[in-house]
């Protein structure tokens, strides 16, 4: 065991890689570093793309640093991209192709394929480094999970193991994911990057529970409303919890077709009839 003060000056002598996001850059003093595990919740659309962008930010070193760099994407939502990675591998001067080929992806359609992954085959990866472990959405089928645990337990016994119990399949499931990580992080100690949704009936409580809190060092939300986005850190090993507010305008996060059909009809309009039309047209 080691003091918190040593754990902070072990990671310390990391370089943190940023995600590409400013506001998230700020929150995790510059971006991530290998050791805590990190865990985003938020918008879908924002975490893929963070996702993204901390891969191709992870391409940036010399050629022989490059040559054996891997990256792992475990696609949980069905969203990565290769378009969009070329995009932002032209963007910081980096080559499409060369940045695609160091990038495995595994695409994953159920929960048992998510255990199956991280539990078993991640860890048979016959290389001799994996550098960073990005996990779009892996409890995103947690919720759904359980609820068919639930469903297949109300027809049993009352001595069969309760509906709250952290025996359930998809405890169990998880605790297997984790152990799965673990040795990866023993035998590569790689930045690991995880995502997943709120609880559906919580507005703080992640699904999966206490579980994946204990699991994940590192816990920051993004929480995207009308005028503004927060940012916080609602889970860190020496710094306190904190939110930070980047104010930006509803129109600028229309996609450019949007932005015209509504911004012709926004003039002379009262506060309350700009925000209801909005309203209709983020619909």
């Amino acid at each position: 065991m080691i003091t918190a003060s040593e754990y902070y000056e072990d990671i310390k002598q990391f370089s943190p890689l940023s995600s590409g996001d400013p506001m998230l850059d700020a929150l995790l003093r510059g971006g991530f570093v290998p050791g805590p595990v990190y865990f985003l919740y938020g918008p879908k659309k924002m975490l893929t793309s963070i996702l993204m962008k901390t891969a191709v930010n992870s391409l940036k070193k010399n050629d022989e640093e490059q040559s054996s760099h891997l990256i792992a994407y475990i696609d949980g939502e069905n969203r990565f991209d290769p378009y969009l990675i070329s995009k932002l591998a032209v963007s910081t001067h980096l080559n499409p192709s060369s940045v695609l080929k160091h990038i495995i992806v595994s695409r994953i359609f159920t929960w048992d394929q998510m255990v199956e992954v991280l539990y078993e085959k991640l860890s048979t990866i016959n290389e001799n480094k994996l550098n960073l472990v990005l996990v779009d959405g892996i409890t995103s089928m947690f919720e759904k999970t359980s609820q068919s645990d639930s469903s297949l337990r109300k027809g049993r016994s009352d001595n069969y193991v309760s509906q709250n119990s952290l025996n359930s399949k998809a405890f169990q499931d998880l605790k297997m994911m984790f152990l799965g990580l673990n040795k990866i992080i023993e035998r590569f100690n790689p930045i690991i990057i995880l995502t997943g949704p709120l609880h559906s009936k919580s507005e703080n409580r992640l699904a999966g529970g206490h579980i994946l809190s204990h699991f994940s060092g590192i816990i920051a939300g993004i929480h995207e409303n009308l005028r503004y986005i927060d940012y916080s850190l609602d889970q860190h090993p020496f710094l306190p919890n904190r939110k930070e507010r980047f104010w930006s305008s509803p129109l600028s996060r229309q996609s450019p077709q949007k932005k015209i059909a509504f911004s012709k009809n926004i003039h002379n309009l009262t506060l309350d009839k700009y925000l209801v039309k909005f309203n209709k047209s983020d619909k």
